[in-house]
Formats: structure tokens, sequence, C-alpha cells
């Protein structure tokens, strides 16, 4: 016989959808727990390449972190796959306190056909220096560049952006914002068949001459979709903390121009520990806004009107060092979450999904756990096949925060959970529903 649990909650829900995805914990590099994620630290996803015959790569995370006592500088690499592996990798060079990687920190990866395909690594110190750095990975060195034209502070940010012809060359080029509250946005190219060492070059301020701060952020998407308007992609900002509202900057290379692309309101501030990525393939953005909220989006610049969605809340609040990247093969979204929470290490295994009635994924544990959800009037009704046990439901909002929570002992096989509706906004909630074996997670809408 089934238990039947009501919550009184807020909220009318409609549509109903569940989230074939969610955040799981991923092993750890023996030691990681020396080396705390804190402010200045960062996440790329990149492709190792190996000189095999016929040339193989490895789908790496490179994870730089920023100040670190135990280990200044401390870099290693994780190999994506099953169970997956962590390898220390040569330390960001220093030379004393000041060159300590912290507030603006940053890593982006790139193509490097000189002389042989093995991709590069460029990196920011931060620390209001204008130190610019290089990685090999075939070589695990490092080495100087060209001065960021700035000192790079709190919000400074890297991403990689393509090719483009420069004064008839093809160079590979990244953006950059130096933060420390200056509106400066600049480019780094290197041409594509040449061992120079490249050059910065500045682009239009931010719009509006916005000062970037903690939280600035930059991704680079190709936007394939509108080749006519974005021939060169679209860059997309973060200008991070006491930008309000809170927006969503975006760039046209070809144009040289800013414009606002989103207003996230107020209800979804930007601040420390925000961050993006271009998703799986470069389609669409994953963002984290940090500030100590859980909220994890999805920006679709060919969406139409349903540009932005809210996916799965991260498993621990996005502190100063939060970073994330997605991989290219699996969708998956790999993440730190900053300060306060160690070395937690996650992924979001894979895409959204908002078909009715799909079954929920089990997260944990060798249980099979199957959760329905159906309207009735006033109420929606999660029905679930579980073994004998506890079972609880939390219910969250967009930025995770519990707005309905329950747990009951379950004598037989199967529950059956009501979340009544009340006064809630309308808006993305999020439930998880616990058994003893492991979690498993949806997404429901209120509408008005």
């Amino acid at each position: 016989m089934k238990s039947s649990i009501t919550i009184a909650a807020a909220g009318l829900l409609l549509a109903p959808a569940l989230l074939n995805a969610c955040w799981r914990y991923k092993p750890l590099y023996a030691g990681y727990g020396l080396y705390d994620v804190k402010a200045g630290s960062a996440l790329c996803y990149g492709l190792e390449y190996l000189q095999t015959s016929p040339p193989t790569s490895i789908e790496r995370v490179w994870l730089l972190h920023g100040n670190c006592g135990q280990d200044r500088n401390h870099f290693q690499r994780y190999t994506i796959g099953q169970p997956g592996s962590w390898t220390q990798r040569a330390n960001l060079p220093y030379s004393d306190a000041s060159e300590n990687v912290d507030w603006g920190g940053a890593l982006a990866w790139g193509p490097d056909p000189y002389p042989t395909d093995s991709g590069r690594i460029f990196a920011f110190t931060g620390n209001n220096t204008d130190l610019f750095w290089l990685y090999s990975p075939p070589a695990n060195q490092w080495y100087s560049r060209p001065s960021v034209p700035e000192n790079v502070g709190a919000g400074g940010a890297l991403c990689y952006g393509d090719t483009q012809e420069i004064d008839e060359v093809e160079c590979a080029v990244f953006y950059a914002l130096v933060g420390g509250s200056s509106e400066g946005f600049y480019r780094y190219s290197y041409p594509m068949q040449s061992a120079s060492n490249g050059t910065w070059d500045p682009l239009a301020d931010l719009y509006n001459d916005q000062q970037v701060k903690a939280g600035g952020a930059l991704a680079w998407l190709p936007r394939t979709d509108s080749a006519d308007e974005y021939p060169m992609g679209q860059v997309f900002a973060l200008a991070g903390f006491d930008d309000l509202p809170n927006y969503l900057y975006s760039y046209n290379p070809s144009t040289d121009a800013w414009r606002i692309e989103h207003d996230f309101g107020y209800d979804l501030a930007v601040d420390s520990g925000a961050a993006m990525s271009p998703g799986g393939g470069g389609y669409d953005l994953r963002i984290f806004l940090g500030g100590h909220t859980k909220a994890y989006l999805v920006w679709d610049p060919s969406g139409g009107t349903t540009k932005l969605t809210l996916s799965q809340p991260t498993p621990c609040q996005q502190n100063a060092g939060a970073a994330l990247c997605e991989g290219e093969a699996d969708h998956s979204c790999y993440a730190v979450f900053g300060e306060s929470t160690r070395d937690t290490f996650a992924l979001h295994n894979g895409l959204d999904s908002d078909e009715d009635g799909a079954q929920g994924e089990v997260c944990a544990g060798p249980e099979n756990i199957s959760v329905k959800v159906h309207a009735g009037p006033g109420e929606e009704r999660f029905i679930i096949s579980c073994a004998p046990g506890p079972v609880a439901l939390r219910i969250v909002n967009a930025v995770g925060a519990v707005v309905a929570k329950t747990s009951a002992q379950i004598g037989s096989v199967g529950a059956e959970l009501t979340w009544r509706y009340g006064s809630a906004r309308a808006g993305v909630y999020f439930y998880t529903i616990v058994t003893g074996t492991g979690p498993v997670s949806g997404k429901l809408v209120v509408a008005r």
C-alpha cells in the first residue's frame, strides 16, 4: 500500500516536466583535499593530442587553483571517462606572493596547429598583475607571453573565439575582460602558422562603459544559425558585482559593438563565483550567477522567446572561485563551486528533457527508482516506485532556496507524495526525491 504525503506549499504548478539529468560528484585527485578552490580558480575544457600513429586526442578538464597556500598556483588535469582521473601537472610559475593566482585568475583552451596539433592553454594569474601565460600540454611547461595591457583583477575573464583574418593573416583569437573595476575589453591573437608570441589589441569597452568586478565572465559562441549577423561569432559577458539590473551582454566582433542581450532582473544577481561556458557543440551557454546561489542557467541565442531556461540547481552554493566548463562529446558540465566548498568537483550529466512523464534518472545506488508526475485539481502528485524505507521530497526555486519539504517512512514498495498549490510566484521550480539508495530530480513550471 502506498503512503500519501501532502505538503501545503506555494504555487499552482502546471505543465510538469521531469529532468533527465542531475549533478554527480566525481572522483577526486589523491590528496586533492589539500587544495581548496578559492578566489581566482579556473576551469577549462580542451583536447590533448597524443603523438601516436594515427594521431589521437583525449578529452581533458584543466583546473587552476586560486589563492592556494598549500601549493601555490597548483594546476592539474582531469581525464574525462569512467571513473575519470586526476593528474597533477606543472604549477603556474610565480616568483613571490605577488604572483600567486588570485582574483581574476582565468584559463582558456585553443587549438595549436604550429608545428603540430597539441592544443594550447592560456592563463591569467590575476591578483592585479599583467601576467599572461601559455601552457603546452605535450611539454607540460608554462611559457610567458606578452603582458596584458592592463592589470587583471577581480572579474578578469578569458575565452577562445575561433580564428579570424587579421591584416590578411589567419589568427587564433582570444577575448579578455581585465576586471578590477575596469571596462577594458581586449583581443589577443597569434598567427596560426607561426611561432609568434601574439599581440594584444583594444576593442570597444563593455556596454555603456560598465565596470567589471567580481563575477565577470566571458564565453564565445560560433552562431552558425545567423552567419550574416555574426560572421565572426558572438561573445557574451557578465559584468559582475554592482551591475544592477543584472545584464547578460553580447559583443559582435564584426561590428566591434556591445549590446544588452538579456536582463536577469533583481532576483538573479550576478556576483563573485559567476561563470560561463559554451555548451557541448557550442550552440548555447551554461551560466553560474555566483553570489552564494545555486542557479544554473542555459542561454540559447537562437531560442526566440525561450532563450533562457533554468536547469537543475548546483549541489553547492557558488562562491568566489566557482568555475564551469562543458565537454564536447558528452555534453556534461564540469564544475567547482569555490570557497566554502573545499574540494567539491561535480558534473551535470547531460542535456535537459522537457518531455512530460519521462522517467527521472537514478543518480546514486543500484536500485531502480521511477517517478511519475500527475496534475490533480490544485495539486501535483509524485508517484514513486522504490524499495521500502525512508523517502523525502524537497522543492527548491531557481536559485536553490527550499520552498517545501517533507519526509516519511515507507513500509511497503512505493509512495505517493503531493504538493498542494498556494501563492507561489510564476517560474521554474525543481524537486528532488530521495530514497535510501539515491535521489531523482525533476523540473516543474509554475504558470499563471
